[in-house]
């Protein structure tokens, strides 16, 4: 009898990863019928299987085409996947030549339990460190790299997450309201990059940029960060930005040789 529920056990988790599979083959997204027709499971086992799936967050469902996706939990798995694929070694050169280019700190940041969690820093040797000490958390809402890591995202899939974490005032600058961080998401999906402005902590400034993996999605976010004078002026600013954005870009085209 033992033995016959450890089989059955076995054959419900296989099942269970090949409904996974195949909406990861569907780029992430697939029909209730697409998946029972790919994989000649019945529907009403495939239907349960995606219900609990979504109790426990591995998926999520569109409320107008019902369609599923991959959901929040696997960024927090791809996230350790892609540091045990040396994305902290990878990442380390460009760091170094960014910090040498701007002589500011900078940081590599990705989303673990929605929140920002830095996995490796560059300091400057002419500053003082600022804020980003590897294995530091902070608000997604109130950093530069944060709002990188929530602008790739959903919005109920943000909503769910402030739902969760808040939007804490940590400074007078802090964004606190909703729609203002929906306005804000929406600015950096069209810019490419993003901007705190003494957000998180004040006297402190950072610029920010996603970096994506061989999907296009973002997986980690890299920043600058530094006191506020360093960026006085228009001139200044929209150079670091094309730097920040730059070394995002070859850190994203390194990943995506990666079929993670």
């Amino acid at each position: 009898m033992k033995n016959k529920n450890r089989k059955n056990r076995i054959k419900s988790t296989e099942k269970t990863f090949k409904v996974l599979e195949e909406i990861a083959d569907q780029e992430g997204r697939a029909s209730l019928g697409q998946i029972t027709q790919e994989i000649k499971i019945p529907k009403s086992t495939v239907h349960r299987i995606l219900n609990t799936l979504l109790d426990m967050g591995y998926i999520q469902q569109d409320s107008g085409s019902g369609d599923y996706e991959l959901g929040l939990k696997f960024l927090h798995l791809s996230s350790v996947i892609l540091q045990s694929l040396d994305l902290r070694e990878t990442a380390r050169p460009i760091l170094k030549q960014l910090s040498r280019k701007t002589n500011m700190t900078a940081n590599l940041v990705v989303m673990e339990e929605g929140e920002a969690l830095y996995v490796e820093t560059e300091e400057s040797s002419s500053m003082l460190r600022i804020f980003s000490l590897i294995g530091k958390r902070a608000p997604l809402h109130a950093t530069g790299v944060g709002k990188v890591l929530l602008a790739d995202l959903e919005w109920e899939d943000v909503q769910n997450i402030i739902s969760e974490k808040g939007l804490q005032e940590l400074t007078p600058h802090t964004i606190t309201e909703p729609d203002s961080l929906k306005r804000e998401l929406e600015d950096i999906r069209e810019k490419g990059y993003a901007l705190d402005r003494e957000e998180c902590e004040l006297g402190a400034m950072c610029i920010a940029a996603p970096v994506k993996n061989h999907l296009k999605k973002t997986v980690a976010a890299i920043s600058i960060s530094a006191p506020k004078n360093k960026f006085n002026n228009q001139k200044k600013l929209n150079k670091y930005v094309s730097k920040v954005k730059e070394h995002a870009e070859e850190l994203s085209e390194l990943l995506g040789k990666y079929e993670v």
